[in-house]
């Protein structure tokens, strides 16, 4: 009895192989190709870059160079106007210095200083005298004024230098000048009053 066979059935086909080992060898010669035009194309970018480098770094290198020489010319300059930016700060700190010590020697507080001074010489001067000219040099107070009532000046140095807790001013001159222009009538007289001299200063031989 005859027998027909469809030789299209796909069972009869041979089965086809996805991983076999021409096509995996096919596969590891495109990678290794792939791999090797990177590192190529890497290379070449590498070598490209550093070409264009090579004349900023020349440049770099100059320009460095050029700064560097032109500080070194310039420092004998810059190190004299240092110098004098210096001694003008110093100069400024020693005037504040000054200012502070002349505040600190005239504050309130102080017995000896000029405020203290002045205040003590309104507190106790009396109503018919007044001054004209106050001198404080080292320390030393000197008076000129006038007065009315002369009698009363000898009185009232004795209670400054008691007030004051120091030496007590001499009046080294009284002379009369006249009517005061304050009261009709009335004869002013001109003094000066200060603290004497040393002993020794007092005692020394005159040319």
């Amino acid at each position: 009895m005859a027998q027909q066979i469809n030789l299209c059935n796909p069972i009869l086909l041979a089965p086809r192989r996805l991983f076999s080992s021409r096509r995996m060898a096919q596969a590891l010669a495109v990678l290794v190709l792939g791999v090797a035009l990177l590192c190529g194309w890497a290379a070449w970018s590498t070598v490209r870059l550093r070409a264009g480098l090579m004349p900023a770094n020349t440049l770099h290198a100059a320009e460095r160079q050029r700064l560097l020489a032109a500080g070194r010319a310039a420092l004998p300059g810059n190190e004299a106007a240092l110098q004098q930016e210096l001694a003008q700060v110093q100069g400024a700190l020693g005037e504040r210095q000054q200012l502070l010590q002349a505040l600190s020697q005239g504050r309130a507080g102080s017995a000896l200083g000029p405020v203290a001074q002045l205040s003590r010489l309104a507190r106790t001067l009396p109503e018919s005298a007044w001054l004209s000219e106050i001198r404080l040099r080292d320390g030393r107070l000197a008076l000129v004024g006038r007065s009315l009532q002369p009698e009363t000046l000898p009185r009232w140095l004795d209670r400054l230098a008691a007030d004051a807790g120091g030496p007590r001013l001499q009046l080294s001159s009284v002379a009369r000048e006249g009517v005061a222009g304050g009261a009709a009538g009335a004869d002013a007289w001109r003094f000066e009053a200060g603290v004497p001299p040393p002993p020794a200063a007092a005692s020394g031989v005159q040319p």
